[in-house]
């Protein structure tokens, strides 16, 4: 009986095991061998900065850190004001990109001078205009997708959602009636507006404009996350891709990055800065190593610096729990697929045997 007992014992521990716990770390790609064929158990990835050229004053140069936008489509950052002197027929330029549009009317008339005042706090923003015209804001888009729309408003403005094709043409929009609305982009259409107008003062705020169709809501946490790291695993005849999601690209400074760790098994992701970033600098104290985009302390140049402490964010409601990557039984190779690459990444796992 003690010996059926111990061996009933020593299979159901058999059936447990789920091997040896490993953790890689490098950067990336990196290589996982041994792998049990289990979820992943954890992964973390630390950033770094990356300028496409040499910053100066006359020439300033962003700061990249590892991150690709996604989510909420809508941001200020990076975006340039866009002015016409008259009003013009119902076409806009090719030019269109990432512009605040002053002036444009929901059917692609644009005359600046129909403006009364706008001013801007964060991504929200306040304005006051005449006769319908307003201030817009384009996103690429693609045909035959849906999109979904979403603002709060301090009052009822005139809004409406615009498409344009490839030529800049204007071709139709659609109203965001009770500050929302879910549209497919037609035929020929790449560029969608939304622009605002109103006659008397009204702030708008939180405006969302996310990839899929939602319940207004029920937009989840993930779809409006600014940035996501994506995480692509592969066994050579297969890749899967999980997406990390945050609010803001992660940077790095003298050596020192920020990082993001994601532990699967209990569903936890917390972001620890070590740096932190001033979109236009303006004479703030900064004693520590820093980068800018003028490669100086110039007034309105972005600016990266170090922390002198670093400075933790629980950001576990940002993921989307659905996305579990499972590995193979066997060598698992994991990418970072973003344009700046993280300076590293550290993966743990179970492999069926122990390292040597």
């Amino acid at each position: 009986m003690n010996y059926l007992r111990k061996k009933l014992q020593g299979l159901r521990m058999c059936a447990d095991f789920k091997g040896y716990l490993r953790e890689v770390t490098g950067a990336p790609p990196l290589t996982l061998t041994d792998c049990m064929g289990l979820d992943l158990v954890s992964l973390s990835v630390t950033g770094s900065a990356m300028q496409d050229g040499t910053p100066s004053a006359s020439a300033p140069v962003t700061v990249q850190g590892v991150g690709e936008r996604t989510g909420n489509l809508f941001s200020l950052d990076g975006r340039t004001e866009l002015h016409s002197t008259s009003a013009s027929p119902p076409t806009t330029p090719k030019e269109f990109n990432n512009n605040i549009i002053v002036g444009l009317a929901r059917n692609g008339y644009w005359d600046s001078s129909r403006i009364v005042s706008y001013s801007f706090d964060g991504d929200n923003f306040t304005l006051q205009s005449s006769a319908g015209y307003g201030l817009g804001f384009d996103f690429d888009v693609i045909e035959g997708e849906t999109y979904t729309i979403k603002f709060d408003s301090s009052a009822a403005p005139g809004s409406g959602i615009s498409f344009y094709d490839a030529d800049g043409i204007f071709k139709s929009w659609s109203s965001a009636p009770n500050n929302s609305a879910v549209v497919t982009i037609p035929s020929g259409a790449v560029k969608l507006v939304v622009s605002f107008a109103s006659n008397t003062p009204v702030t708008i705020s939180n405006l969302q404009v996310v990839k899929g169709s939602y319940t207004i809501s029920n937009i989840p946490a993930y779809a409006l996350c600014k940035y996501k790291v994506p995480i692509a695993l592969s066994d050579g005849d297969s890749t899967q891709t999980v997406n990390i999601y945050t609010d803001k690209p992660l940077y790095a400074v003298g050596g020192t990055g920020d990082i993001i760790t994601v532990d699967f098994d209990a569903k936890t992701a917390v972001r620890t800065n070590k740096t932190a970033e001033i979109k236009a600098y303006n004479n703030e104290p900064i004693s520590g190593e820093y980068i800018s985009s003028t490669g100086s302390l110039t007034e309105g140049a972005q600016v990266i610096y170090a922390l002198s402490e670093p400075v933790t964010a629980d950001i576990s409601d940002l993921q989307n729990w659905d996305e579990v990557p499972s590995l193979w039984r066997g060598t698992v190779t994991v990418s970072v697929e973003t344009a700046v690459q993280p300076s590293s990444v550290t993966a743990k796992y179970y492999a069926t045997q122990k390292e040597d």
